[in-house]
């Protein structure tokens, strides 16, 4: 029996009383009347003047340290989630990683749009007391593959690599340890020692269609006549693997292959610090970026069909190549990105991003 029939405000028959709206502000599936606590928030205002167009579904990264968000959300930082301005949605989100003692957040959020020039606003919200509400799933429904590299990789090789996309989690060779987990361009990111040392994953990106892959890469400079691999999946006959890698043949430059159908960048990153490297493969031509810049291409380049579960990150499948440096954010998708969605990357990731403009103050969250 609906006990309000006039009132305007209720979804439902009056659960919350006549005249009292029957919403639910934190999204957590507890109507407001009922629930005990309801949280903080702050804004977050992006720089819109660091985007070059318009861009949908991007996954943007939030990088901060609160002390208020040390002071009120959960040790563990399960009940951290973000809505959007006008806060009508809760917004597909990751926890990378969280310090519940300093507030020091590294999370990923989907927002619907990037406007170019124009500033984007989002609330982060906390404290509540709901638990986890982070659905990586949808928030990386536009990535095949996404290791952020955050996990230990020792010992002895147990330890989940973990791909958000949830396809492909990876095991880290027996060789590496604890001390392979480094400090990175994002949060975390793994070293590899260029003898042995990969993360060895089961491919499923098989067929003919296009690709992006990107990565951050701290690659050292030697004189070991080797390449050096950031990732490869496939099977090690002509054109039925991808691999991204920086080939001794070719100088040391960056390569995009489809094994034995290989473009030279002609771009070289080796011993130049942290680089935000991406291949991206439209069906035709290839095109290479270094942080956020287009660098190579568009080159012609045809004749792929990916087939085979064998995939390594840091390392080749066909044989030694592993790489001598570091990874950060290692990226697979079967969709081709823009320069504009790049320089947005670039710009919003980077260690010296300014790309967060403003934190506002605390305010309590109360009910509509």
């Amino acid at each position: 029996m609906d006990c309000c029939p006039s009132d305007p405000n209720k979804l439902d028959p009056g659960v919350c009383g006549c005249g009292v709206p029957d919403t639910d502000v934190d999204f957590d599936g507890l109507l407001d009347c009922n629930d005990p606590s309801l949280g903080w928030q702050k804004a977050i205002t992006f720089d819109g003047s660091q985007v070059d167009a318009d861009l949908s579904a991007f996954p943007l990264l939030v990088r901060l340290t609160d002390s208020e968000l040390a002071a009120r959300a959960a040790s563990s930082g399960t009940d951290i989630y973000f809505v959007n301005q006008a806060q009508t949605m809760a917004l597909a989100h990751e926890i990378e990683r969280y310090d519940g003692s300093t507030g020091a957040l590294v999370a990923w959020v989907l927002v619907p749009a990037l406007t170019a020039a124009t500033d984007t606003v989002i609330y982060l919200r906390y404290g509540d007391g709901s638990t986890n509400r982070s659905n990586p799933a949808t928030l990386w429904n536009g990535h095949y593959y996404v290791w952020h590299l955050a996990q230990d990789p020792g010992p002895g090789g147990t330890s989940e690599i973990r791909d958000s996309t949830g396809r492909a989690h990876g095991t880290a060779h027996s060789s590496m340890a604890t001390a392979d987990l480094v400090d990175a361009v994002i949060g975390k990111g793994i070293h590899f020692d260029g003898s042995d040392d990969e993360i060895v994953f089961n491919n499923s990106f098989t067929g003919t269609g296009p690709s992006t892959l990107s990565a951050w890469v701290n690659q050292q400079a030697d004189n070991d006549g080797e390449s050096d691999t950031i990732v490869a999946f496939g099977t090690a006959q002509m054109s039925q693997m991808r691999v991204f890698y920086s080939s001794q043949t070719f100088t040391d430059n960056m390569v995009g292959a489809f094994y034995n159908n290989d473009i030279d960048s002609n771009v070289s990153v080796e011993g130049s610090g942290w680089r935000y490297v991406s291949w991206v493969w439209d069906g035709s031509n290839s095109r290479f970026y270094v942080n956020g810049v287009l660098a190579s291409g568009p080159t012609a380049h045809t004749g792929a069909n990916t087939v085979g579960t064998a995939g390594k990150i840091g390392n080749a499948t066909w044989a030694a190549r592993s790489l001598r440096g570091q990874l950060d954010e290692v990226r697979v998708s079967n969709a081709t990105r823009s320069a504009a969605w790049f320089k947005a990357e670039y710009n919003n990731q980077r260690a010296s991003s300014t790309f967060l403009k403003a934190l506002g103050s605390q305010q309590a969250i109360t009910a509509q």
